[in-house]
């Protein structure tokens, strides 16, 4: 009930990854709703693992970021994107 009366707000300096309380009460629930605020159904989110989470939590977090403000990107390795295959 006190997280309901006193939602946590972000502050400035915090920046985007600052975790809040309540993900560190709730950390199922906050796993969920995370996934249904990208689209997951609340039983596709419910009974996706970590492992998959935490996947689908990185694509969300890096498409946040404009895309000319990206640093340290990965990208899979394939034939078609190295070069020193030519």
């Amino acid at each position: 009930m006190a997280a309901l009366a006193n939602p946590t707000r972000r502050k400035d300096s915090d920046g985007p990854s600052a975790q809040t309380i309540e993900s560190i009460t709730w950390p199922d629930e906050a796993r969920v709703l995370s996934l249904m605020a990208h689209g997951f159904t609340y039983d596709e989110a419910w009974h996706m693992g970590w492992r998959e989470w935490r996947r689908y939590a990185a694509l969300a977090a890096a498409w946040s970021i404009p895309q000319d403000r990206r640093t340290g990107m990965v990208v899979r390795g394939t034939a078609s994107n190295d070069s020193s295959l030519l």
